[in-house]
């Protein structure tokens, strides 16, 4: 039998199966955990003649509604299903889902007011966000930001996907140079923002260009030689939105690969408390020093204010030992600025970002 579906501005075409598996297959995109086939059959559609796009729609959010107690991601796809949903209401005719994804997010930044104060924060694995709150907008990068494509000059990379996944998706296609990331937490797109490095690379070593939306909801890309990369810094406009970063990469052997993974990860392992509440790396290594050592030469070590605590494994990472307050926390960095500046005469500068306020 025929079918026809009706859409929203009333005109009738022939039902397309592939419309909604890519549809489901948009919505599911980046989401760990998550499954376009899985909804689609969840959602167990009963077809008829001239059925309305907005109830093939509804079927799908409800579908992923009822698989969240699955995957809690699955709430990422009803949301973006959803909000896909009104946009088509509004504008009566269909919309890529890309196209939807882009226009939202220029027109949000664009529409904050002047006097508002924007925070945009990666996820949050170098930062410490005062007792009380953050006023404002703040905008997290999440996993509606987490794709990756592998082109043939380049890495397309959702500045919001982890670091360590985009490492494991080059493991599987034998592709070198990013090996380091898998020593760095959080995403890509704070990676960029921090300019982070470890084992002797930084981010700025690997991106060829980068995305943003510009306060005025304008899109632009720039190219590497034109962002000024500093010591854990990137120099971009200011409240810009970093939505996608461009790498460039070089292929090389999976055995290789593998094997500079590992070591990484153990040598990560054996000097920093991973499995410990931390905001990450405390300070910035002053020119020609590191600050671990000069922390340690200053005795702060194991020093401890209410629950927090110089590690003593690492002593550039302050530990939350059990309920420390961001007060604490900031107060102990104070106070190890303190202590190396009398010892050493050198003044440690911050590297976690720390945001909000106290009241």
């Amino acid at each position: 039998m025929e079918i026809k579906v009706k859409k929203r501005n009333g005109r009738l075409e022939d039902f397309n199966a592939a419309k909604v598996n890519k549809c489901a297959e948009r919505a599911c995109e980046g989401l760990d955990g998550t499954s376009a086939s899985e909804l689609i059959l969840e959602a167990n559609v009963k077809l008829f003649d001239k059925i309305r796009t907005s109830e093939i729609d509804a079927a799908l959010i409800e579908a992923a509604k009822q698989m969240f107690s699955k995957d809690p991601n699955y709430s990422y796809v009803a949301s973006r299903l959803l909000v896909s949903c009104i946009y088509k209401e509004v504008l009566k005719e269909s919309v890529d889902c890309d196209t939807f994804a882009q226009d939202y997010q220029g027109s949000f930044i664009k529409n904050i007011k002047t006097n508002t104060p924007l925070t945009i924060i990666g996820r949050g694995s170098n930062l410490l966000v005062r007792d009380g709150g953050v006023p404002g907008v703040v905008i997290k990068l999440n996993n509606s930001l987490a794709q990756i494509t592998f082109k043939k000059d380049k890495i397309e990379a959702g500045a919001g996907i982890l670091n360590h996944k985009i490492v494991q998706e080059c493991k599987k296609r034998s592709v070198s140079g990013l090996e380091f990331l898998v020593g760095i937490p959080g995403s890509i797109g704070g990676a960029v923002a921090m300019n982070s490095g470890a084992y002797g690379k930084e981010i700025k070593d690997i991106v060829q260009s980068v995305e943003i939306i510009t306060k005025t909801g304008k899109r632009k890309i720039i190219p590497e030689e034109k962002i000024i990369f500093q010591y854990r810094k990137a120099l971009l406009p200011k409240d810009s939105l970093i939505t996608q970063v461009n790498l460039n990469f070089s292929k090389g052997k999976k055995t290789e690969i593998e094997e500079l993974i590992k070591i990484i990860q153990r040598e990560r392992k054996k000097t920093q408390p991973i499995n410990s509440k931390t905001c990450g790396s405390t300070f910035r290594n002053p020119k020609g020093c590191k600050a671990w050592e000069l922390i340690d030469k200053a005795g702060c070590r194991g020093m401890k204010m209410g629950s927090a605590m110089i590690s003593d494994k690492h002593c550039n990472f302050i530990i939350n030992t059990n309920t420390a307050s961001a007060k604490e926390i900031e107060a102990l960095g104070k106070q190890v600025i303190k202590m190396v500046k009398q010892k050493t005469g050198v003044k440690l500068e911050w590297e976690i970002k720390r945001v909000g306020s106290y009241s």
